[in-house]
C-alpha cells in the first residue's frame, strides 16, 4: 500500500514542476530524496526513486514496480535492460510509461513466496540523448513476511543413535509448517528403503511427519537419513541446508566365529587350518557350530569346497549346521574348504573373519580296495604272477598227465590301501568284499581248442582266512577245461561296475593275469 502511495504521489508532483525543480533537492517537495546536483553529470541519466524499496517485505502482492528516472528514457532500452525473477526464475509482465517513471506489473500476482530481484543493466538503460546508467541498478524484496528458513529441530531416531529396533518409526519435527508434498520428495533412507508415502502421519499443524519404512530395517546396519533443501515452508522459504542423521539398527555388534568344525569321523579341527586334516570317510557330513545363533539363508552362499561337489546345507540348531553332500566323496581326494565372512547373525555381523581346511578322504572305511594277489592253493602262497605267462607247476594246480584239459584252482586275495606298497586289511573289523560284484572273465588269447568241454568258473565260494575274520576277503573258485598250449587271460573285474564292499569302496582297474598248461 505504501508503494502505491510514493507512486501517486511522484505523478502528482511531476504534474506540478519541471525536471529541475524536482531534482532540486535543496528547495523542491522532494528534499527527502538524498541531493542530486542537476549541474553535474545532468547528461547521466539516474534512479531518483524506485518501489519496492530494497529489502522491502510484505509487499502488496498487486502493487508495480516503480522506477523513477532523472531524465527522460528511451523506453524500448530500458524495457530490454529491465528484468525481475523469483529466486532466479524469470517473471514476466507488461510496462506502462508516465513521462519519466516506469512502472511494470507481473501478468499474474507476485504472491509465490521467496526472494524477488528486479534490475535495470547500466549496459541496455539509456536516455534518450544515448546516455546509459553509471551503474547497474538492482533491488531485492519479498510479497511475504516470512523469510525465515525452516529448521528440523528433532528426529526420532535421534543422530548417532543406536538399538534402533527394526521396526522403527522415521519421526522429523520442523519448527515450521511444512509444503507435505515437498517434504516427501526431500526425505530418503539409505541403504535402499523407500517410505510408504500414503501411510505418512501428519500432525495437525503440519510440523511433524512420522515415515513407515516400506520393509523393516536390518540389524546391525547403519542407515543415512537425509532432509534435502528441497523441503520447504507454506510460505516457500526451504531449508537453510541438508540434514543427516545417522542411526544404527541393533545393539549387539560382536562377531560371530566358528567354535567347531568336525565331520562324523574326525572330532574338532577348528584351529588346524594350517595341517591336512585326515581320516574322513565318503558319506561323512561337516558339521560347524558357530558362538552365535546365525542367519541361515547366509550360509550355503558362504560356504566353497574345491573340487566342487553339491551339498545341502540343513540346519540343526541356531548355531549348528551340517553339510551334507549329495553324492559319496572321492577316496584319497584332498578337499578344501572354504567359510567365509559373509556368514551373519542375526544382527547382521559378519563373522569375524574367513575359514579355510584341508581335508583328505582316507578314513576307516573310505580305502580303494586292491587285488593282494590270485593264488592256487589255500595257504595263499602259490601266488600266480602278473608280469608274465605261468606255465609252471606250482604255481599252477597240477594237471594230470594224459589231460588234454585242465583245472585252475584259484584263491583272489583282496586287501586295502593308498600306496602301491600298502595292503591293508580288514577295514574297523568287518569289511566285506561283495560276492554279488565279483566279477571274473577267462579269454583264450593264443591257441587252438582241443577238448570238448567249454571253460567255466565254477560258483565262487569264502576263502578268508580265520585270521582276517569276520571280515570277507577272498574268495575260491575253480577254472574249469583249459586246453593244453593255450594262452588264457583270466581277469577279476574292477571300476564302477567292478568289485565292490559293503561300504561302497571299489577297485580303480581290471587285474589280470596270463596262464597256460604246456
Amino acid at each position: 500500500m505504501k508503494s502505491k502511495v510514493i507512486s501517486i504521489l511522484v505523478c502528482f508532483i511531476l504534474s506540478l514542476y519541471s525536471c529541475s525543480q524536482i531534482l532540486d533537492n535543496g528547495e523542491g517537495p522532494l528534499d527527502f530524496i538524498p541531493a542530486i546536483s542537476v549541474l553535474q553529470n545532468s547528461d547521466i541519466p539516474k534512479i531518483l526513486l524506485s518501489s519496492p524499496v530494497d529489502g522491502s517485505i510484505g509487499i502488496d502482492p498487486e502493487s508495480p514496480i516503480t522506477v523513477l528516472f532523472s531524465l527522460p528514457m528511451n523506453i524500448t532500452y530500458c524495457e530490454s535492460g529491465f528484468s525481475l525473477s523469483r529466486d532466479g526464475i524469470p517473471v514476466e509482465g507488461a510496462f506502462t510509461w508516465l513521462g519519466n517513471l516506469m512502472s511494470f506489473k507481473s501478468y499474474k500476482p507476485l504472491s509465490d513466496a521467496g526472494l524477488y530481484t528486479y534490475a535495470l543493466s547500466k549496459s541496455r538503460v539509456e536516455s534518450l540523448q544515448g546516455v546509459n546508467l553509471q551503474d547497474d541498478f538492482r533491488v531485492n524484496f519479498s510479497f511475504s513476511s516470512d523469510l525465515e528458513s525452516p529448521r528440523v529441530i528433532k528426529t526420532i531416531p535421534a543422530n548417532n543413535a543406536a538399538g534402533v529396533i527394526p521396526e522403527a518409526l522415521i519421526t522429523i519435527q520442523f519448527n515450521k509448517p511444512m509444503d507435505k508434498f515437498s517434504v516427501f520428495n526431500a526425505v530418503n533412507l539409505n541403504p535402499g528403503i523407500e517410505f510408504d508415502i500414503p501411510n505418512t502421519i501428519i500432525s495437525p499443524d503440519q510440523t511433524t511427519y512420522q515415515f513407515k519404512p516400506s520393509t523393516l530395517l536390518n540389524f546391525g546396519v547403519s542407515y543415512q537419513l537425509t532432509i534435502s533443501e528441497n523441503a520447504i515452508d507454506l510460505s516457500g522459504n526451504p531449508l537453510a541446508g541438508p540434514v543427516n542423521v545417522s542411526f544404527t539398527v541393533g545393539t549387539d555388534f560382536t562377531n560371530p566365529t566358528l567354535t567347531e568344525i568336525f565331520t562324523s569321523s574326525v572330532i574338532n579341527f577348528v584351529n588346524n587350518e594350517i595341517f591336512l586334516n585326515e581320516g574322513v570317510n565318503k558319506n561323512d557330513s561337516i558339521f560347524l557350530n558357530f558362538s552365535k545363533p546365525i542367519k541361515p539363508l547366509t550360509i550355503s552362499s558362504a560356504i566353497n569346497i574345491s573340487p566342487n561337489v553339491s551339498f545341502t546345507v540343513n540346519q540343526i540348531s541356531a548355531t549348528n549346521y551340517e553339510i551334507q553332500f549329495s553324492e559319496p566323496l572321492s577316496v584319497y581326494q584332498i578337499y578344501n574348504i572354504e567359510i567365509s565372512s559373509a556368514i551373519l547373525d542375526l544382527n547382521n555381523n559378519p563373522l569375524v573373519k574367513s575359514y579355510n581346511y584341508n581335508i583328505k578322504v582316507n578314513g576307516d572305511t573310505s580305502q580303494k580296495i586292491k587285488l593282494r594277489g590270485i593264488y592256487s592253493n589255500n595257504t595263499f602262497t602259490n601266488q600266480l604272477v602278473t608280469t608274465n605267462v605261468n606255465i609252471s607247476t606250482p604255481p599252477l594246480t597240477t594237471c594230470p598227465a594224459l589231460n588234454i584239459e585242465c583245472d585252475l584252482d584259484l584263491y583272489i586275495h583282496f586287501c586295502y590301501g593308498e600306496l602301491p606298497s600298502d595292503c591293508l586289511f580288514p577295514l574297523i573289523g568287518n569289511s566285506q568284499i561283495l560276492l554279488s560284484s565279483l566279477k571274473l572273465e577267462v579269454t583264450r588269447e593264443f591257441g587252438t581248442p582241443i577238448g570238448a568241454g567249454i571253460e567255466f568258473f565254477e560258483n565262487a565260494n569264502n576263502a578268508t582266512p580265520i585270521a582276517l575274520a569276520p571280515s570277507t576277503l577272498a574268495y575260491s573258485s575253480i577254472l574249469r577245461n583249459l586246453d593244453r598250449s593255450s594262452t588264457y587271460i583270466i581277469t577279476v573285474k574292477g571300476g564302477q561296475t567292478g568289485i565292490r564292499d559293503n561300504f561302497g569302496n571299489t577297485m580303480d582297474n581290471d587285474y589280470s593275469i596270463r596262464i597256460r598248461y604246456p
